[in-house]
C-alpha cells in the first residue's frame, strides 16, 4: 500500500511538473517532494500503549521565494514560505489511524553558503484530518485524540542543496496534533520525523545575500496599545455524563513596545469566562459567579511582513475553580489586514496540556 500511494503521489508531482510554467516573472517557484520515517513520543505515562509501530509520511510541498527587496526578507537572506500537502500514519493504524494535512509554512535562512547550500529552520501551522478517533465503544484505546479535525504544529530543520533546475535534501521534524479542547480526549499526538526531499526550481533561488536600502528604513519604538476579542469551545471529558461542548469568551489590553524592528514586548490584562470549568469537576458546588478567570501576562512577539508570532507566559491572580493550575501559557499567530485590524489564532495551555484554541479579531491603536 505504501509502495501504491508513494507512485500515485510521483505522479501527481510530475504532471505539476510538465504542466506549471511559473517562474517566468523572476521571483523563484519551487515544488518539493518528501518521504519520511519517524516515531511516535508518549508524553504521558498512560498514552504509551499507542508506540507501536515506526511511522511514515509523504508530503507535497509548493513554495516561493520572498526576494522582494523588503527589509524583513533582506536581512533574512531571501527567506521560502508556502503550502505543504501531507499524508502519514502514527504507527498504530488500527487505532489511530491515518492523518491528511494541509498547512502554511514560513521558512528562516540560518545559513547559506556560496556553493548553494542552504540550512533552514522551517514553522508550519494547518488543519489536519485524522482518519480514526476515540470512540468509547469502536474505539476506546485511543486516548489521544477525539475529533478528526485537528490542528497541527510542525518545527523543521532542514539542510538542501541548490542547482539551477533541481535541489535535494535532508531534515528532522517535530509536529504535534491537536484539537485545543475542543472534543475530548485532546492529550494530542506528538512525533519525530527524519525525511529526504527532491524538488524542482522553476527559476534558480537566489542567494544576494547583499543589503539593500530597505534595511536602512527608519526604526519606529513607539509604542502601542492592543485590544484583542477572543471566542472559542471546550468540551468536558465523558465523565460521569456524555461529553457536552461549551463556549469561551475572552479579552486582552495589551502594552507593546518594540526592541527592534524584528522584536517586540508585550505585557496584558487577560480575562476569560469559559463555562466548561463549571462542569470539570463531578457534583461540585460551583456557580457561574465562579467562572470569571483574570491574567496578567508577559511575551515577546516576533515581526514578519503582516504577521507576528507570538509567544509567553501568564499567571491567573483570579481563578476560583483553578481546573488547570494559575499558570498558563500561550503560542500563536497575529496577521494585519490593514495597517490596524488583524487576526489571531492562539493556543492557551497550561504547562503543555491544551486548555483552549483562541480565535478572534484586534485592534491595534
Amino acid at each position: 500500500m505504501i509502495f501504491a500511494l508513494m507512485k500515485k503521489i510521483a505522479v501527481v508531482f510530475f504532471i505539476l511538473l510538465s504542466t506549471l510554467s511559473l517562474g517566468q516573472n523572476g521571483v523563484p517557484f519551487f515544488l518539493s517532494l518528501g518521504a519520511k520515517r519517524g516515531f511516535m513520543i508518549a508524553h504521558r505515562p498512560f498514552m504509551e500503549h499507542l508506540i507501536q509501530e515506526n511511522t511514515w509520511g509523504y508530503e507535497l510541498s509548493f513554495s516561493r521565494q520572498m526576494n522582494d527587496g523588503d527589509y524583513y526578507s533582506t536581512r533574512s537572506n531571501y527567506p521560502l514560505n508556502g503550502f505543504t500537502f501531507e499524508i502519514r500514519n502514527f504507527g498504530y493504524d488500527k487505532v489511530l489511524g491515518f492523518a491528511y494535512s494541509i498547512f502554511k509554512y514560513q521558512n528562516f535562512t540560518l545559513i547559506q553558503t556560496q556553493t548553494n547550500w542552504c540550512l533552514d529552520f522551517k514553522v508550519g501551522t494547518g488543519l489536519t484530518f485524522i482518519t480514526k478517533k476515540y470512540d468509547k465503544i469502536n474505539n476506546p484505546k485511543n486516548n489521544a485524540i477525539g475529533s478528526h479535525l485537528n490542528a497541527k504544529v510542525a518545527f523543521k530543520l532542514e539542510l538542501n542543496k541548490f542547482f539551477k533546475t533541481t535541489h535535494f535534501g535532508i531534515g528532522t521534524e517535530l509536529t504535534h496534533f491537536s484539537n485545543g479542547a475542543m472534543q475530548m480526549p485532546n492529550l494530542g499526538l506528538n512525533g519525530v520525523s527524519a525525511y529526504l526531499n527532491f524538488g524542482y526550481n522553476f527559476n534558480q533561488r537566489d542567494f544576494n545575500s547583499e543589503k539593500t536600502k530597505a534595511l536602512k528604513r527608519q526604526f519606529d519604538n513607539s509604542y502601542s496599545w492592543i485590544l484583542e476579542g477572543i471566542i472559542s469551545m471546550s468540551e468536558v471529558y465523558p465523565i460521569p455524563l456524555d461529553a457536552k461542548k461549551y463556549p469561551i469568551f475572552a479579552g486582552r489590553f495589551l502594552f507593546t513596545k518594540p526592541l527592534n524592528r524584528s522584536w517586540n514586548y508585550e505585557i496584558a490584562f487577560d480575562g476569560v469566562y469559559n463555562v466548561s470549568n463549571l462542569h470539570k469537576y463531578f457534583d461540585s458546588s460551583y456557580t457561574a459567579i465562579d467562572v470569571p478567570q483574570l491574567g496578567i501576562y508577559a511575551g515577546l512577539s516576533f515581526n514578519y511582513y503582516r504577521s507576528q508570532f507570538v509567544f509567553g507566559m501568564g499567571y491567573y491572580v483570579l481563578d476560583i475553580i483553578n481546573p488547570l493550575g494559575r499558570i498558563y501559557n500561550r503560542v500563536g499567530y497575529r496577521y494585519f489586514f490593514k495597517h490596524n485590524w488583524f487576526g489571531l489564532f492562539n493556543i492557551r495551555a497550561n504547562f503543555g496540556k491544551a486548555d483552549f484554541f483562541e480565535l478572534g479579531l484586534g485592534y491595534k491603536f
